[in-house]
């Protein structure tokens, strides 16, 4: 076996103390035939985090790097600096309150890469689990019919990749541009840039897990569509011109699909009486897919229940008084 790694793991960690070791650990127990490294952006956490990174990386000297941050730099800065520090020829991803399932995943992936050069990536399935540990879902995507080879357009409707999931061939992603630290989810546009170098494999085994509480998903629904839709702005704007007009189509598709979800959620909060809930859905609604409003104004009955629970809430005010 060289001693030279194959592979570097860039994980990024920010009061992370309850979970770090477990993504960590899941690194460590893989089975593989080549070298790998675990590089590691500690971002100058309030809690444990760094002790315990620390203890593993002295455990560990031969696998570990371990960068600890004399002040906090952010998601994005501590990522990009922690991704151009990832020297090996693949680049897989894993955040520290995320982990691996399978010992051999990094194998298989490898595997996989080295046998279809013509790949930029490949990523595979993976469960969700809340803060808890507890699974929510047995796999993120459960459809035997996804697609299995991802290009360009298929990810700039949606961002389907898990982080955890995936691994880049070094050459394909790297040098990021500068654009990049202004975008807010940063590894979607990494997905979209190494889709334009090669189409991206998807495995459809569960090899990791997706902790549901991080920084985007403990966002309400409101605030994460309004990420997403800051991050095709971002996108839209760097793009090359053929790029950017399929962004531009895909960003309408999911402003148009944005909307109609809110408005069944306002819907469903009109039949069960609760207006409050029922206005704020219906206002993001009307926000981001503004056709909705003349249908709710042509729809009598449900305009008729709005009206009904607003001036019953205002009766009960008055009479609470």
């Amino acid at each position: 076996m060289s001693t030279q790694p194959k592979v570097s793991v860039c994980m990024l960690a920010y009061n992370h103390e309850k979970y770090v070791r477990q993504a960590v650990e899941s690194v460590l127990m893989q089975k593989v035939d080549f070298p790998y490294e675990i590089v590691i952006g500690e971002d100058c956490s309030t809690d444990q985090t760094a002790e315990i990174l620390r203890d593993l990386a002295k455990k560990n000297p031969d696998v570990i790097r371990l960068r600890c941050n004399k002040k906090n730099l952010g998601m994005q800065k501590n990522g990009l600096m922690t991704l151009n520090e990832c020297c090996c020829e693949y680049i897989a991803c894993l955040e520290a309150d995320d982990y691996w399932t399978d010992d051999l995943k990094l194998q298989k992936q490898i595997d996989f890469l080295e046998s279809h050069p013509e790949y930029s990536a490949c990523f595979h399935n993976g469960k969700i689990v809340a803060i808890s540990g507890e699974v929510i879902r047995e796999q993120y995507r459960p459809s035997p019919h996804a697609k299995t080879v991802c290009g360009f357009g298929d990810l700039a409707r949606r961002n389907f990749v898990l982080t955890a999931s995936i691994i880049y061939r070094r050459s394909m992603v790297l040098p990021l541009p500068e654009w990049i630290r202004l975008h807010p989810v940063g590894d979607w546009p990494m997905h979209l840039i190494a889709s334009l170098r090669g189409p991206i494999r998807y495995l459809p085994e569960v090899m990791s897990a997706y902790r549901m509480g991080g920084t985007f998903s403990s966002q309400n629904s409101f605030a994460r569509v309004k990420i997403v839709d800051e991050g095709y702005s971002v996108m839209i704007n760097n793009f090359d011109l053929e790029q950017s007009n399929i962004l531009k189509k895909a960003r309408r598709w999911n402003r148009r699909k944005t909307g109609c979800d809110f408005y069944r959620r306002g819907y469903q909060a009109i039949l069960m009486h609760d207006g409050r809930l029922a206005a704020s859905y219906l206002r993001e609604a009307f926000r981001w897919y503004p056709a909705l409003l003349g249908r709710f104004l042509r729809d009598k009955d449900l305009f008729h229940n709005m009206k009904t629970i607003f001036f019953f809430r205002s009766n009960n005010r008055e009479v609470n008084r």
